[in-house]
């Protein structure tokens, strides 16, 4: 895939010269709100970035896209407003090597297949209640990887929802609450459905670090047939709270109530 150089300057986005690709065949843009990539590509950020409005920073609009972050900084409005990369619908993305502080979501994945994270840091505001301060948030969305993330701050560490979610693979990160952490990761049934019939099933989570939230991980009542394995929770109130009692394989984990 040809490399491109995304730069942001006032409403303008620089690209390297590129075999015939102009930005307004790789982009749509929005003002000064955000960018969607909309075309097949590897790009790279040059500088740090800040939303100006609630929509989302990055939008990732194309299946075959990789976004190397290159060390830079996307920030949010904060006060839970905005996602800071969406995701939706999209497949064969990966996105890395960054870091995303004070949005809602920090990263969105929708309705997309073989989606990879990793070495991404998300800070949230620490802000109490809903709608809840998210790091990553995977919604009916399969084979989706993520790996060595540092999450700290937010209400909800990392967030799985629908029956339409599964497969995916949660391993090796980080997940820090603040003072007003709840769920260090949490299994959920999509928006509007019925907890008692939808929820991801066929996860792997394992040799995850989950600490200072009330509860480390909890799972609805049809989020059942995961993978909990190796994973060290530290905790205020709760290490699991399986809704449906036996309904996951929770096995070589360490569990540890903090004072």
């Amino acid at each position: 895939m040809k490399q491109v150089l995304l730069m942001i300057a006032a409403l303008e986005i620089a690209l390297a010269p590129a075999a015939s690709a102009s930005a307004s065949e790789r982009f749509e843009v929005k003002g000064s709100d955000g960018i969607v990539i909309s075309k097949p590509g590897s790009y790279t950020l040059r500088r740090n970035l800040t939303a100006r409005s609630g929509l989302p920073l990055i939008t990732i609009a194309a299946d075959n896209v990789s976004v190397d972050l290159n060390g830079f900084a996307l920030r949010g409005l904060g006060d839970k407003q905005g996602d800071g990369i969406a995701i939706n619908g999209r497949s064969n993305v990966r996105v890395f090597n960054g870091s995303l502080r004070s949005f809602g979501t920090a990263v969105r994945v929708e309705g997309s297949n073989n989606v990879e994270l990793t070495g991404l840091q998300i800070s949230g505001d620490d802000i109490p209640g809903g709608p809840p301060e998210t790091g990553i948030l995977v919604l009916n969305s399969r084979a989706v990887h993520i790996a060595g993330n540092v999450i700290s701050r937010t209400f909800l560490g990392l967030f799985v929802r629908g029956g339409a979610s599964g497969g995916n693979t949660i391993k090796g990160n980080t997940i820090t609450g603040g003072e007003n952490g709840q769920l260090g990761v949490c299994y959920n049934p999509a928006p509007g459905a019925s907890a008692a019939t939808d929820g991801p099933a066929g996860d792997l989570v394992a040799e995850n670090h989950i600490s200072r939230f009330r509860t480390a991980i909890q799972l609805s009542e049809a989020s059942q047939s995961n993978v909990f394995v190796r994973n060290y929770l530290n905790f205020f109130e709760l290490g699991f709270d399986e809704r449906t009692p036996g309904s996951n394989s929770i096995v070589n984990n360490v569990e540890i109530e903090l004072p």
